[in-house]
């Protein structure tokens, strides 16, 4: 079992974890300089530490990218270039890189792209957000339910999503093999 990353972290809050943590965000411009340094260490390295700990790891990506017939265009803004070796490396699959694209910067250019693809398979990232937000087709990844779904299997905001989630909470294989199925079902049609 994972270590609590503060000491009223229950264990069905990651939703709630991740609201307290964008509230300090909030905060972070009324503490005093000098006790910066100290909220950063407190607040914002355990945030990664989550994000590692709920977020699917590369080798997870296994079902969805042995999927024949699929073309991988990476849409993850910032320096990504270690996980995209990873998967060539463990899955023999080449994500593609749009050159001369600032995905980070360029929300315009990232946009476009996203409306250009058939679909996009993403944790629920800024960068899903804006292929759905342009009325791309795209499928969420999450470690568990979450409010944002209003009761149902996607974001009701958004034209066409479908919110994968698991069986139980954090279980990343089962969203996987859920997500590498159905991708495979969408290429037959």
């Amino acid at each position: 079992m994972n270590k609590p990353l503060f000491q009223s972290e229950v264990t069905a809050g990651a939703a709630l974890m991740v609201f307290a943590f964008f509230h300090l965000n909030l905060a972070f411009s009324s503490i005093e300089e000098e006790r910066r340094g100290e909220v950063i260490a407190r607040c914002y390295w355990p945030l990664l530490k989550l994000a590692e700990r709920v977020g699917p790891p590369v080798d997870a990506w296994g079902p969805i990218l042995k999927t024949p017939g699929v073309t991988f265009v990476n849409l993850q803004y910032g320096d990504c270039a270690a996980e995209l070796k990873r998967m060539q490396e463990r899955f023999g699959v080449t994500v593609e890189v749009i050159p001369g694209l600032d995905l980070r910067d360029d929300i315009d250019g990232a946009a476009a792209l996203s409306a250009a693809l058939d679909l996009v398979i993403s944790a629920p990232t800024a960068a899903a957000a804006t292929a759905a937000s342009v009325g791309a087709e795209v499928w969420f990844l999450t470690a568990g339910r979450t409010w944002p779904q209003l009761g149902t299997d996607e974001f009701p905001w958004y034209a066409d999503t479908k919110v994968i989630s698991p069986e139980k909470f954090g279980d990343w294989s089962d969203v996987m093999f859920k997500a590498g199925a159905r991708l495979a079902g969408y290429i037959a049609k």
